[in-house]
């Protein structure tokens, strides 16, 4: 299940995946942050006004690999996020009998 997820959080953005296109403010504000500071004093360094822990995390990961691979690297590990997220969302009202769990719906 979670490779299905993943591989349609990939496959969602089309050739530009395949390429390693860098979106948006992941290039100049994340990788850039991440190859000109620490990862302390860039985590909670706001942009926009929000924190983007996640983001930051990502492009400090991804920032260990070839420049030429951190498009791909962006990529592949936000669409692997995606995916766990999908597959923790798709299971959790089951494990937890929240309000969307089968056992709530009426029958």
């Amino acid at each position: 299940m979670f490779v299905l997820a993943t591989a349609s959080a990939f496959l969602r953005l089309g050739s530009t995946s395949w390429r390693g296109v860098v979106f948006a403010e992941d290039g100049p504000v994340f990788l850039q942050g991440a190859h000109d500071h620490s990862l302390p004093a860039m985590l909670l360094e706001p942009y926009a006004g929000y924190a983007n822990v996640t983001p930051r995390l990502v492009a400090e990961l991804v920032s260990w690999l070839p420049l030429s691979w951190e498009g791909v690297g962006t990529i592949l590990t936000s669409s692997a996020l995606a995916g766990a997220l999908a597959l923790f969302v798709s299971t959790s009202p089951r494990r937890t009998g929240g309000i969307a769990s089968q056992r709530s719906w009426p029958r």
